[in-house]
């Protein structure tokens, strides 16, 4: 058993878990800071090509209408 655990005895496991939380954390962020943007530029198109250009304008600010343009939309 000992020869098992002969390659991690220089091994920081409560430093390496750190690292591998802030590592994961790091990388869920940016997927959905991603889906967020690709979300958003959906919405965006959809208000285009429906000639709502001032209900695009006022989702750059109003976070609860942008919310429910996401759900009239179905995004």
């Amino acid at each position: 058993m000992a020869v098992l655990f002969e390659h991690f005895k220089d091994v920081d496991i409560p430093a390496a878990r750190k690292i591998a939380q802030a590592e994961g954390l790091a990388k869920g962020r940016a997927e959905g800071q991603k889906e967020g943007e690709e979300r958003f530029a959906r919405l965006a198109q959809f208000l285009l090509q429906d000639s709502r250009k001032d209900d695009l304008i006022k989702t750059f600010t109003d976070l609860e209408y942008r919310k429910r343009l996401y759900g009239e939309y179905h995004l």
